[in-house]
Formats: structure tokens, sequence, C-alpha cells
């Protein structure tokens, strides 16, 4: 992630004006070497959304404690940027390839993906629960409703 990061600067000039201004001065924790990754996807974030390239930008990460810590903090501040989890990303794969992709596979794949977000057994145990449920629902739901084709 950091090499891209670095890579990265050419197209994102303003990237240390931003994070200057936004992580040393206000944030709860200024301490620049902590969550190097995060401070540049919200520092990028924020800029395209001044330069309105986008409206809202989806973050990807199941570091939850960096979630808890610095993401949330800019997430209460500016509402450009909603936080995904990889479960959350797979349940919304799910939607957007329903019928395509088969319950018993989205299921699993989320079986496997669970262990890798961190946490003890109770927690990882009642999370891959909670998402199962959702899964089930939002595969009721769409069995439930016509089908639809794709817009082009």
């Amino acid at each position: 992630m950091l090499q891209f990061v670095r890579q990265a600067r050419r197209y994102f000039p303003y990237e240390q004006d931003y994070a200057n201004l936004i992580f040393n001065r206000f944030s709860p924790t200024a301490d620049p070497n902590r969550n190097r990754g995060e401070r540049y996807n919200c520092a990028l974030a924020l800029y395209l959304g001044r330069k309105r390239y986008t409206g809202q930008v989806i973050m990807l990460t199941d570091d939850m404690k960096a979630h808890r810590g610095l993401i949330n903090w800019y997430e209460s501040r500016f509402q450009i940027t909603k936080t995904w989890t990889s479960l959350k990303l797979l349940l919304h794969i799910y939607l957007v390839m329903f019928p395509k992709w088969p319950y018993n596979r989205a299921e699993l794949a989320l079986r496997q993906v669970n262990p890798y977000l961190a946490g003890t057994q109770v927690e990882m145990t009642n999370r891959l629960r909670e998402y199962r449920r959702y899964l089930e629902q939002l595969h009721i739901m769409l069995k439930a409703l016509p089908s639809v084709k794709k817009m082009r």
C-alpha cells in the first residue's frame, strides 16, 4: 500500500498539505507514522470530494483498530467516506451478482474471509452468525423481487 502511495503522489500533489492540515493539527493521534495508509486515503477522499470528482468514497479495511480510531474520527467530521469490511463487500457483491453467484458460494466466502478479521473466537463466531443472517435476509428479498435487466 505504501509503495502505491509513493507512486500515486504525482496524481495527488497536495497530499502532504491535506495530511498536515487535517491530521497533524486536528486528529486525536498526531503521530504521522501511525495509520499512514488510512491517513493517505482520508486525505485523498477529501481532495476528490473538494474537486467534485466524486461525492462518496468507499474505503475497504479490516483493520478495526484503525477504524475505531482515525477513520471513525475522520468520518464523523467529513461525510465523504464510508468504510466497509470485507464481509460487507461480499454482501454487496452478492447483491450485484444475484442470481449468478449462488447463495451457498456466497456463504462459503463469508466463512472463509471471517477468520482474517481480528477478534477472539467468540467475536468471530458472532460476526459470522450476524453476516450469515444478513446474507439470508438479502437472499430472501432478492428471490421475492422480479428479475431486472442490466442497464447499459
